[in-house]
């Protein structure tokens, strides 16, 4: 019955503005009365349908008020909703007072639609009063609604910053999140008292982003020391959880990383006899981010550490400060560490740190157990030059063919003449899981690019599998001469296309020349 009577209202509606259409016209209004029409309708989608036309329409402030007020009766939640939107685009801050009537919609969702049409319009004075009052709200709901708002729309406003802060000492800990995202985004320095306190005092759920993410962001001279402040470990009470809480002491040292403050420095070293794992990592990063070297013996007592985490992260720290003076310790985890991950690791850690000294460790670790180890040995032995091609031209015949094609690569990179035996001799099983083998072989002998290498070639170029064929022609076209010109002629006519593009690719090439 209520559906019926609304739409005897419209219909109403739609005959006057077909009576007014003439007079409408001279102030630039529109003719709205199939619009009017629909927004009677009896079905939802009809109703929706005809707001959202109307807004594409566009019709002007005045004409359009009464129709939109009309619509604050609708009894569909979906219509309500969708007129929130109506309102915005239509009315603009002229549409206050509707959206003060949907703000008191018993549905939550008509409700959270005019907050944050209010809010969206921080910037006009008007919506502003009610974005404000809306945060008085008791719904936490609404007050968070407000904080996501503004912080996506209007984060640097002035008028902003003292809802944020009031955001911090909410009684809700989703309203003092919301808040402190709000904060992050207006940079406020003012906040920082109350956020040190929300990380202080709060769970990790507001307190980790209130360090890690307000904190880091405001980076101001009062934000570091709220943040060294918060990194010791707390001493807490019978039953009760200490606070901050050590995932907020973690967010705090990688809240120093980013903003790599050194007055931090003293704070964070002595993190590293922290007891929780989190808090030492974030200290690492944060000493790693600022290369402290007087972290290095601190740092490099965590390779004992039975946390295959802290080994590995201290691996890596030790590598990026680059003190060699860590070398001794990164040695005793590549040649007795349990794990091969964490060996594998130092094998790069070492090479970056003392270059061609560490061959003599490499040379050992690439008879290590595991094949992920010893690839890592042939990909650092590759990056020390001519010096290593002996070490790396054994590994040429390593039981997995992985390592073996990393080695012959890496040749292919460092090696000479000197090294195509080695290499012929790689090439010459034609197991089909050989095949990267004997494309790496075509590709490093492309890279030497000595005629010696043609017979090796030659061969290579009879190939069952197209994707070594293919290295082949790649190779050819790198070394040239008659002999690799007229490889080449019989590639160009290879029953697999990729195989003929990259031998007609390579004559071309060498035409040209």
């Amino acid at each position: 019955m209520t559906v019926k009577l609304f739409s005897r209202t419209f219909l109403s509606l739609a005959a006057a503005a077909v009576l007014l259409g003439p007079a409408a016209a001279a102030d630039k209004s529109q003719d709205l009365a199939p619009i009017i029409e629909r927004l009677g309708a009896s079905d939802v989608t009809s109703r929706v349908n005809a707001l959202r036309d109307m807004m594409r329409l566009g019709p002007p402030a005045k004409q359009a008020a009464p129709i939109l007020e009309k619509m604050l009766a609708d009894p569909s939640e979906t219509v309500r909703a969708e007129l929130v939107w109506a309102v915005e685009e239509l009315l603009g801050e002229s549409g206050t007072p509707l959206l003060e009537k949907l703000y008191a919609d018993p549905e939550r969702n008509v409700r959270d639609g005019a907050i944050q049409a209010a809010c969206r319009m921080f910037d006009k004075s008007r919506p502003r009063d009610l974005c404000r009052a809306a945060f008085d709200d008791p719904d936490a709901n609404a007050r968070i609604e407000v904080l996501r708002t503004l912080k996506e729309q209007h984060p640097r406003h002035p008028d902003a910053a003292p809802i944020f802060r009031r955001g911090l000492k909410d009684d809700s800990e989703l309203v003092q999140r919301a808040a402190v995202f709000g904060t992050q985004a207006a940079r406020d320095p003012k906040a920082v008292d109350l956020l040190y306190n929300v990380a202080l005092a709060s769970s990790p759920l507001v307190g980790v982003p209130a360090a890690d993410e307000a904190l880091a962001t405001i980076a101001t001279k009062q934000a570091v020391d709220a943040l060294i402040a918060l990194l010791p470990k707390p001493k807490g009470e019978p039953g009760k959880p200490a606070r901050p809480e050590d995932p907020v002491r973690a967010a705090a040292a990688r809240a120093l990383a980013r903003i790599k403050d050194t007055r931090a420095l003293p704070a964070l070293r002595k993190l590293l006899t922290d007891p929780d794992v989190p808090v030492r990592l974030g200290a690492m990063e944060a000493l790693l981010q600022m290369k402290d070297r007087k972290s290095v013996p601190l740092i490099a007592t965590q390779l004992q550490d039975p946390e295959e985490r802290l080994r590995r992260f201290s691996l890596r720290a030790l590598r990026v400060i680059g003190d060699p003076s860590a070398a001794p310790a990164i040695r005793k985890v590549l040649h007795g560490d349990k794990l091969a991950i964490v060996r594998a690791t130092a094998v790069s850690a070492l090479t970056d740190l003392v270059g061609t000294e560490a061959i003599a460790d490499l040379q050992k670790a690439a008879s290590d157990l595991d094949s992920t180890v010893r690839l890592e040995v042939a990909g650092s032995l590759a990056g020390l030059g001519e010096k290593a091609a002996p070490t790396l031209a054994k590994m040429v015949g390593d039981d997995a063919p992985e390592v073996r094609a990393m080695a012959i690569v890496g040749l292919g990179q460092i090696g000479g003449p000197e090294q195509i035996e080695v290499l012929d001799e790689a090439a010459k099983s034609t197991d089909r899981r050989n095949k990267q083998v004997r494309a790496s072989v075509a590709e490093a002998l492309g890279a030497i690019g000595s005629t010696k290498g043609i017979p090796t070639l030659t061969r290579l170029a009879s190939d069952p599998e197209p994707t070594v064929r293919q290295a082949t022609a790649d190779a050819l076209g790198h070394i040239g001469g008659v002999k690799a010109e007229g490889l080449l002629g019989k590639l160009a006519k290879d029953k697999v296309g990729r195989v003929r593009q990259s031998a007609r690719r390579a004559l071309n090439a060498l035409k040209k020349h």
